[in-house]
């Protein structure tokens, strides 16, 4: 409210003040005029008792004398308040109940959006452990599988070290000594590799296993079982369980197995 309408108002309330006053006022003159003497009104009372005594209708005959009224002071607060009338009034105190009243549907919406931002919180936190348990795990791969390109060429040397004892006579002395060194270096090799977890898979007279094994032909003998690992061309390798390389291998057949020669595996 503005301060030309709390004047506005001060003002009512003093006009309202100032003519209850005056008719106060006047109520209290017209009463001292109308006051009997109180000789006369002794004289009368003596006459009442000559006259009407025990009279049970309590017609006296003299006359009410009234007393007068203290003044009194209106707030000008409430000289307002009762000048703004009933409807007024009114509307302040549904203002009132209507502001003290609970908004259930603003409740009810507030409650949804709590649970629905629990429930986001809840997946956040449950991808944020997803992330760090596959974060970790990456990084225990990396560990473990950072020599896989490195093994995969070392190998190749093994390979052909292996061609070298083979192809060196035994019986040959002048070669005794360098099939001796070579036998030494490839052992060396190995277990080098066995110490970085490298293990060396020679599956001859095993069964076929795609998994580790590439088959390179099928051959028909009678005397083992079919998928039966004849030969190894070439030894697989895995690192740390995971395949570096597969066997090249050959395989058994039944007899009656008229099938080709194939291959399969990784």
């Amino acid at each position: 409210m503005s301060g030309q309408e709390n004047s506005i108002e001060d003002n009512k309330g003093d006009e309202m003040l100032n003519d209850k006053e005056e008719r106060q006022g006047e109520q209290a003159q017209h009463e001292q005029v109308n006051e009997p003497d109180p000789a006369t009104e002794q004289k009368a009372a003596g006459t009442g008792e000559t006259d009407g005594a025990g009279d049970e209708t309590g017609e006296s005959g003299h006359t009410e004398v009234l007393e007068p009224q203290p003044h009194e002071v209106l707030d000008p607060a409430e000289a307002v308040a009762d000048s703004a009338g009933p409807a007024e009034s009114g509307k302040a105190e549904a203002g009132k109940s209507e502001a003290g009243k609970p908004d259930t549907e603003v409740m009810a919406g507030l409650q949804r959006e709590i649970a629905s931002m629990h429930e986001q919180v809840l997946r956040t936190h449950a991808e944020m452990q997803n992330f760090r348990r596959r974060a970790e795990k990456d990084v225990a791969n990396a560990h473990k599988f950072a020599l896989e390109k490195f093994v995969a060429d070392l190998v190749n040397v093994v390979d052909n070290l292996e061609r070298a004892v083979t192809t060196i006579d035994p019986d040959n002395e002048a070669c005794k000594a360098l099939g001796e060194g070579v036998e030494l270096t490839l052992k060396g090799f190995l277990d080098t590799l066995r110490r970085f977890n490298v293990e060396q898979v020679d599956p001859k007279g095993k069964s076929f296993n795609p998994e580790l094994h590439q088959a390179m032909t099928m051959v028909p003998h009678p005397d083992l079982a079919p998928n039966t690992v004849i030969d190894v061309f070439q030894k697989g390798y895995l690192l740390n369980g995971r395949l570096v390389r597969p066997a090249m291998v050959v395989v058994s057949r039944s007899a009656g197995n008229s099938s080709g020669d194939g291959g399969g595996g990784q």
